[in-house]
C-alpha cells in the first residue's frame, strides 16, 4: 500500500477551510475518479489493491484549498471532454506510484495537483482568460506558439499567481515534457536533473499516452506491459519498476490485445517488414542531422532515439529472434502445440513490442514528409528528393504485381 498516513492527512484536512466551504469541488473531483474506476474495471481492480478511496477522498477534497485553480481545471474540463479523462488518470497513477515508492505525503499532494493541472492550456488557453491575463495572446513570450509544449511554462506562470500552492507543484507542471535524454522540453534536462517526482509524473504521461493507442483497448495497463519493462530497463528504472509492480497485481494473458488471435507466422512476417524498413529511417536521421534544428527536426530525433532504445534494447529485428519465430511457427499444429502455448506470453509481448515500432516507424514518416513539403526548410534540391525517397522506404513494403515479369513467365510455359 502507499505511504499516505491516516493521522497526518486527516490532521490536514482538519485545517482545511476549503473542505467545509466548498465540499461540491471536492465531489466533483471525487466522482469523477469514481467514474474512471466504473467505465474501466481493469483500473477499478488496480485501485482496490493499491488505492484506497478514503485516501483519494482526502486527496479530492483538498484541491479547493486553490479556488482559482479548481476553477481553471473545471473550466477546462467543461471545453475539452478528453481532459478530465486523462487528467483524472495521470494522477490517479501518480498518487499510485509514489505510495510504492514511499513518497512522503507531502510529495503525494503535489504529485495528485500536478496531474490534474498540468495540461489545462495544453490545447490552447483561450477558455482560461478570464481567469488569469497569463493565458491571453498579449502575454509576450509566454505566447510563442512555435515553442513545443510551451503550454508548460505558461502554466508554471500561472501557478505562481496561486497563493500558498507548495512550490514543488510549480516545478512538476514546468518539467512534465522533460525526457531522460534531455531531448525534452522546455529545459532540456537529462535524468540526473530530474528529481523522483519529477520521474513519476512523467512516466505516469507516458502510461496515459500508451494506453490511448487506437490498437490498444483503453486504459488497459496489461497491454503496455512489455514497453513498461523494456523502459525499466534504459531508464527512470525505480519509477518504471514501481509501475511495472502496480501493474502485475493484475496482469494477466487474458488482458493482453488479440491473445487469441497472435498467429506466429503473422509475427514473423511483422518483424520481417519492420526488418525491411527499418534500415530507411537509419539512414534518413542521419541525413535529417545535418539540417538545421527546428520542430520536426527535434521530433524526428526523438522518435529516431525512441526506436533505436526499442530494437537495440529489446533485440525485437534480431536474428535470434526471427529464428526462434521460425521454430515456433513449425511447431504449431504439431506434438508440440502443448509447448507453444506457454511460449504464448513471450509471443505476445513480441508482437506488442513490434507493433510500438510499426506506430514509431509510422509517426517517423508522417513528420518527414511534412519536413520534405516545407519549402521554409533549408536543404538542396538533391537532399530533398532523397529524403523524399526515404520517405516512400520507411512506409510499409507492399508486395507488387509486375505485369511485365508475369507475361515472360508466360511466354516461358
Amino acid at each position: 500500500m502507499n505511504s499516505l498516513s491516516k493521522n497526518i492527512v486527516s490532521s490536514q484536512l482538519s485545517n482545511c477551510d476549503a473542505y467545509t466551504e466548498k465540499p461540491e469541488y471536492g465531489e466533483f473531483l471525487f466522482n469523477g475518479f469514481i467514474k474512471l474506476f466504473d467505465s474501466y474495471p481493469l483500473l477499478a481492480d488496480v485501485h482496490r489493491e493499491f488505492g484506497s478511496d478514503q485516501k483519494l477522498r482526502i486527496l479530492c477534497y483538498q484541491l479547493p484549498e486553490y479556488p482559482s485553480l479548481i476553477e481553471a481545471f473545471q473550466t477546462t474540463a467543461s471545453h475539452q471532454p478528453a481532459f478530465l479523462e486523462r487528467s483524472l488518470f495521470s494522477s490517479w497513477l501518480c498518487f499510485l506510484m509514489a505510495g510504492r515508492l514511499n513518497l512522503s505525503v507531502a510529495v503525494i499532494k503535489e504529485l495528485f495537483i500536478a496531474g490534474l493541472i498540468q495540461d489545462i492550456a495544453a490545447n490552447g488557453a483561450d477558455h482560461l482568460v478570464a481567469i488569469s491575463p497569463i493565458f491571453s495572446s498579449d502575454a509576450g513570450s509566454l505566447n510563442d506558439r512555435q515553442q513545443n509544449h510551451h503550454h508548460a511554462v505558461m502554466t508554471s506562470r500561472f501557478l505562481e499567481s496561486v497563493p500558498r500552492l507548495p512550490e514543488g507543484v510549480k516545478v512538476l507542471v514546468r518539467s512534465h515534457h522533460e525526457q531522460f535524454d534531455g531531448s525534452g522540453s522546455p529545459d532540456g534536462k537529462v535524468e540526473q536533473q530530474l528529481s523522483l517526482p519529477q520521474q513519476v509524473l512523467i512516466v505516469a504521461n507516458e502510461a496515459m499516452i500508451l494506453c490511448n493507442r487506437d490498437s490498444v483497448t483503453p486504459y488497459n495497463l496489461s497491454a503496455i506491459l512489455p514497453i513498461v519493462k523494456l523502459n525499466a530497463s534504459v531508464y527512470f528504472r525505480p519509477v518504471f519498476n514501481a509501475l511495472i509492480s502496480v501493474i502485475t497485481s493484475t496482469h494477466s494473458s487474458s488482458n493482453l490485445p488479440q491473445s487469441q488471435s497472435v498467429v506466429t507466422s503473422d509475427v514473423l512476417d511483422k518483424q520481417n517488414q519492420l526488418m525491411l524498413r527499418w534500415p530507411h529511417l537509419l539512414k534518413a536521421t542521419a541525413e535529417v542531422s545535418l539540417l538545421n534544428d527546428n520542430s520536426t527536426v527535434i521530433t524526428l530525433t526523438q522518435i529516431a532515439r525512441r526506436a533505436w532504445m526499442l530494437v537495440t534494447t529489446a533485440g525485437i529485428l534480431s536474428d535470434d529472434i526471427s529464428v526462434w519465430l521460425s521454430q515456433l511457427d513449425s511447431k504449431e499444429g504439431g506434438e508440440d502445440g502443448t509447448e507453444v502455448l506457454l511460449e504464448l506470453d513471450i509471443l505476445l509481448e513480441l508482437d506488442i513490442l513490434l507493433d510500438e515500432l510499426n506506430t514509431m516507424i509510422l509517426s517517423y514518416q508522417q513528420h518527414l514528409e511534412g519536413l520534405t513539403q516545407d519549402l521554409s526548410v533549408e536543404m538542396s534540391e538533391s537532399k530533398r528528393a532523397s529524403l523524399v525517397d526515404l520517405c516512400y522506404s520507411i512506409g510499409e513494403q507492399l508486395e507488387t504485381f509486375d505485369l511485365d515479369e508475369f507475361t515472360i513467365l508466360n511466354m516461358c510455359d
